[in-house]
């Protein structure tokens, strides 16, 4: 019985372990995309902060993340420190950018691939399913009619 819940923990870490890493990657994959967008722009002033904030909220996010899953108190004290030292400058850089009325682009919405849906399930994904054609005659099989 012992085995069983030491299994059944193991299990709920790796899970909350998996958690932990999709929000990581999720968190750091936008703030990448934002940055490299930020630091295109040609005013150098616009270009620095355009790609500082999205740093500086990946930097929250990642403190928040700290905050969620981690166990270290003294870490846990350093993500409240950096999630409250950057409140102040993503305020100011926000203030900035929707003055100069730049905005970062919006994730284009992806065409529907069930494959990476997250209800998909590939135990009832039906590989060879027919194609429904409109019934036409065929000249070549005389039993073969349009149905009306």
């Amino acid at each position: 019985m012992k085995k069983i819940f030491s299994l059944l923990a193991l299990s709920l870490a790796l899970s909350a372990n998996d958690l932990m890493h999709d929000e990581l990657n999720k968190s750091m994959h936008k703030m990448h995309k934002d940055m490299d967008y930020g630091i295109k722009q040609k005013d150098a002033d616009l270009a620095f902060v355009a790609g500082m904030l999205p740093h500086h909220i990946g930097a929250v996010e990642m403190a928040q993340i700290e905050l969620k899953y981690g166990k270290d108190e003294e870490l846990k004290k350093l993500a409240k420190q950096i999630i409250k030292a950057q409140e102040a400058e993503i305020k100011f850089m926000q203030a900035y950018l929707d003055k100069k009325g730049f905005k970062y682009p919006k994730d284009e919405p992806k065409k529907h691939d069930p494959k990476h849906d997250p209800k998909h399930d590939p135990k009832h994904e039906h590989k060879h399913e027919p194609k429904h054609e409109p019934k036409h005659e065929s000249k070549h099989d005389p039993k073969h009619k349009v149905e009306e």
